[in-house]
């Protein structure tokens, strides 16, 4: 537009607010179509020559190429954020549907080879046993060997009553219970290295819960051990019971350990997984199926090289069985 002002109404308004007497349009021209209209004015009648509006048109399209160019690269960024995020879905389908299939078996011949492994075992324990009573002073070797033998032994049962008690879970048997007394037992029920500092913070104005005893101290029992397991190099455990609410009572351990990893918070509870070179990775499993059945939540912090922070919460009350 040439002079502004030979166009009367609401045009000749927006003139003499501005006091823009030329203007000039370009539209944006990108690869769908129009994209968007730049406008210029100037102060000056007949500012905008053809040379101008020639120069006004090789930037516009300048403009609305960019234009095309960011939002192609935004979509193409979408597009491959919710393509890794499908990749991701589908691997951790995949590693479902794998962990399923072992679970299947797994349920299969647990029961079987469990007790046909404990008959064994609890001859070799007896076996052991005995050798300690016998032999008054037994050379450092035999004494050593005897010490892993326990120890081993101590393990393998460990692992059987994990595949008994993932395949074929029991309901609790619920009586009044002092969970202090079950955390003090199941702490002397562990073998604790002399690196590790056990602190104990029990309540004792905890009341009586109604649970399975046995049941909460394989819950307690398989905490503490993990804890004690990162921490290889020793330090600080720390047991710590409290009353959170008339109707709730919590156990936190707490370990200065490797810690979990971020990636790998989400996985400890699930039945096969596990980062350790021993083991099969249904402890944490099983102790969630445990404190689940009584009616409870585990929880479950942790910072890598700083250590971990589980929480079993349990209701108080509940329906004796």
């Amino acid at each position: 537009m040439g002079d502004l002002t030979e166009y009367p109404g609401a045009l000749k308004a927006y003139v003499e607010k501005e006091r823009v007497r030329s203007a000039a349009s370009v539209p944006l021209v990108g690869r769908t179509g129009v994209i968007g209209v730049m406008n210029l004015g100037a102060a000056s009648s007949h500012y905008f020559d053809a040379a101008g509006l020639e120069l006004l048109m090789a930037l516009g399209q300048q403009i609305a190429t960019g234009v095309d160019k960011a939002r192609l690269y935004a979509e193409t960024r979408a597009r491959a954020t919710e393509l890794e995020a499908a990749y991701r879905e589908l691997q951790e389908a995949q590693e479902r549907l794998v962990r399923q299939e072992k679970l299947a078996v797994l349920g299969q011949l647990a029961g079987g080879v469990g007790h046909e492994l404990r008959n064994p075992l609890g001859a070799i324990k007896n076996a052991a046993y005995f050798l300690n009573m016998v032999l008054e002073k037994p050379e450092p070797e035999v004494k050593e060997t005897l010490e892993i033998l326990e120890k081993e032994v101590a393990t393998s049962e460990r692992i059987i009553s994990s595949l008994l008690g993932f395949a074929r879970p029991k309901p609790p048997i619920r009586r009044k219970v002092d969970i202090n007394e079950v955390v003090q037992e199941a702490l002397s029920r562990t073998t604790v290295p002399e690196k590790v500092e056990v602190v104990r913070q029990l309540d004792a104005t905890l009341p009586a819960v109604l649970a399975d005893p046995d049941q909460l101290a394989q819950v307690f029992g398989n905490v503490i051990l993990n804890g004690i397991q990162a921490m290889p190099q020793g330090g600080r455990l720390i047991v710590q019971s409290e009353v959170l609410n008339p109707e709730w009572v919590a156990v936190s351990i707490v370990d200065t350990g490797v810690g979990i990893p971020e990636e790998n918070l989400g996985k400890i509870f699930e039945p096969l997984f596990t980062t350790k070179s021993r083991g099969i990775g249904l402890g944490l499993a099983v102790t969630r199926t445990l404190v689940e059945g009584h009616g409870g939540v585990i929880e479950v912090e942790s910072k890598a090289a700083k250590g971990s922070t589980f929480v079993v919460k349990l209701p108080v009350g509940g329906k004796a069985e």
